[in-house]
């Protein structure tokens, strides 16, 4: 099972194993793998935040950048999400804007 949940939630036994997806961490966080290179690039964040592109101009960037270049690491995801409930960790309160989704939503599909 896949789940995705905002890292400044606490964690919860259902989580089963909290993959945290941010290039940027602090010590107080509470993951068990860290895979920044399912992060957006500092670049493309930026450019989303300070309005340069709106989050379809992100979206596609993002698919892209990351989820065409990354397919290692989805793979090692997928593998273990068949045995285990794994939840990927983003910033974003809710998924609906966070690469987190379309992380998940690439999962799925594979």
């Amino acid at each position: 099972m896949i789940k995705t949940k905002s890292i400044q939630e606490k964690a919860e036994k259902t989580d089963g194993i909290r993959v945290c997806i941010m290039r940027r961490i602090k010590p107080e966080f509470n993951f068990d793998i860290w895979i920044p290179a399912l992060a957006p690039s500092a670049k493309l964040l930026k450019d989303y935040r300070d309005k340069i592109i709106n989050w379809n101009q992100f979206e596609e960037k993002f698919k892209k950048e990351v989820l065409g270049k990354q397919a290692k690491y989805l793979k090692i995801l997928m593998d273990i999400a068949e045995k285990n409930t794994i939840t990927l960790l983003c910033w974003e309160e809710t998924p609906e804007k966070c690469h987190r989704r379309l992380i998940a939503e690439k999962l799925k599909e594979m």
